[in-house]
């Protein structure tokens, strides 16, 4: 608002336009003119001074002239107050502490991220099982193969564990792995979180496709393998075998390594090196060597007389004998033959699988010493711990203190005459059993059911037969 008003005229007549004001203060016909405030602005205080000490006038009154803020006074601008610091400002400091939050977070999911193994797999509270294996070809050399592994666990879930290498592995599904330049590759996998890891432990088993070498069929294939358990080393007995029929080329195969003595706990470490073993090669004859007899040549002797009255002694010429031998070579073929391990007996693969109440159940009644001392080949199913706590806990279940019964029930676990891999079981639609009406088989459900209990842990292979763990009792039928 500017402070420059237009002059403005007397509207009584007189030159001074003060109006009947003149008259003095006590003329009682005398009137105030009225005050537009429109056009008085009051001035403000000081930026020295107190506000507080100001006391603003009553709402209404016009303060007389000459007072401040009075007509006449003059109008000062108003005072811009300084501009508050951001830090001040309201809203500032919440908006920081919300960027600092989110900094936060962001850093906390790194370091969440960053410390699982090689992208995957889920928090850990225990050390993975970690199987490192070095595949060669038949001279040692590094070889380019992909490998497929399956893991079960021990527990009453067969999938209570978690795939940390590789970090796309699905639980419950085979998971794949390339070696690299060096022939190497790993697997690593360990015990989900909602299993005990004080009792958690697993298996494993790998396969891969095996090409031939050139015009060499790969017949065998050779595995070393150690396990590291608590700071110390020992050997692993490794079931390796090539099958051949299953796929398109004859001259290639289907590779197989399975561990039947050992179940892995959290923390292990496991070291294989692998190889592959050449069909051998046909029988080389070596040719029947013929021995040149020795020769001997003789010149007749010469004597020459002449009949003077001189003598010539006798002259004899003799020419050396001449020998002519042939010497003879002979060469041996050397045929190396490579003994496998003994497969193990039943008790020793039952406690290396920690199966202790099937174990116990057999030796309750006899019949495990019956089976081992067997000559004919038989299939054991055999239910894991939890399956028998199961039904010991059952009050409708049988009596596992009767002798009779428990041999009855175990007798419907064993197919006695024929050791069955889980591919032969795969290819029938029931098994015969010792005690009772076959059980029947379901090559369709996942994994492969006999009568009503899956197979978690196959092929277990020991002298004379096969032990095939199940997650459930079966019933007799």
């Amino acid at each position: 608002m500017s402070n420059d008003f237009p002059p403005t005229q007397p509207s009584d007549g007189s030159e001074t336009g003060l109006g009947d004001l003149a008259s003095g203060p006590g003329d009682a016909t005398s009137s105030v003119p009225p005050v537009d405030s429109t056009q008085v602005m009051p001035g403000m205080p000081s930026p020295a001074a107190d506000n507080s000490d100001v006391v603003p006038p009553p709402t209404g009154a016009v303060p007389p002239p000459g007072a401040p803020g009075g007509p006449g006074t003059p109008i000062v601008p108003a005072q811009q107050l300084p501009e508050l610091p951001w830090f001040k400002r309201p809203g500032a400091l919440a908006a920081v502490m919300a960027g600092v939050l989110l900094v936060g977070g962001v850093i906390a999911l790194l370091f969440l991220v960053g410390s699982r193994n090689d992208g995957g797999g889920g928090d850990l509270e225990s050390e993975p099982v970690s199987l490192v294996m070095v595949r060669n070809n038949a001279a040692g050399g590094p070889l380019a193969v992909t490998v497929s592994a399956v893991v079960t666990a021990q527990q009453s879930a067969p999938d209570a564990y978690l795939w940390i290498v590789p970090g796309d592995g699905v639980v419950g599904q085979p998971a794949t792995r390339q070696t690299d330049a060096t022939g190497r590759t790993e697997f690593r996998w360990a015990p989900s979180g909602d299993a005990d890891v004080a009792t958690w432990s697993s298996t494993v088993e790998l396969e891969e496709f095996v090409e031939a070498e050139g015009d060499s069929v790969v017949a065998g294939l050779n595995a070393t393998c150690t396990l590291e358990r608590d700071g110390l080393i020992s050997a692993l007995v490794v079931t390796a075998e090539v099958r051949t029929g299953e796929v398109n080329d004859s001259r290639a195969g289907i590779g197989s390594y399975t561990f039947p003595n050992v179940r892995f706990q959290a923390g292990d470490r496991v070291e294989c090196t692998l190889g592959n073993l050449l069909a051998t090669p046909p029988a080389t004859t070596v040719p029947e060597t013929t021995t040149v007899p020795e020769t001997t040549t003789t010149v007749p002797e010469t004597t020459t007389t002449t009949t003077t009255t001189t003598t010539v002694p006798e002259t004899t010429t003799t020419v050396p004998e001449t020998t002519t031998t042939t010497t003879t070579t002979t060469t041996t073929t050397t045929t190396t033959t490579t003994i496998a391990p003994a497969d193990p007996t039943l008790g020793e693969v039952l406690d290396s699988l920690e199966l202790t109440e099937i174990k116990n159940l057999l030796e309750q009644v006899g019949l495990l010493a019956e089976v081992e001392a067997s000559d004919q080949p038989y299939t054991l199913f055999a239910p894991n711990n939890a399956a028998i706590n199961t039904l010991r806990d059952d009050p409708n279940g049988p009596d596992l203190t009767d002798d009779e019964v428990v041999k009855a029930l175990l007798q419907a676990h064993l197919s006695t005459g024929e050791s069955l891999t889980l591919n032969d079981l795969a290819n029938l639609k029931e098994v015969s059993v010792d005690n009772g009406a076959p059980q029947q088989i379901d090559a369709e459900a996942t994994p492969l059911t006999v009568g009503d209990a899956g197979i978690i842990f196959k092929d277990n292979v020991v002298v004379g037969g096969i032990v095939q763990v199940i997650n459930a009792v079966l019933e007799l039928q």
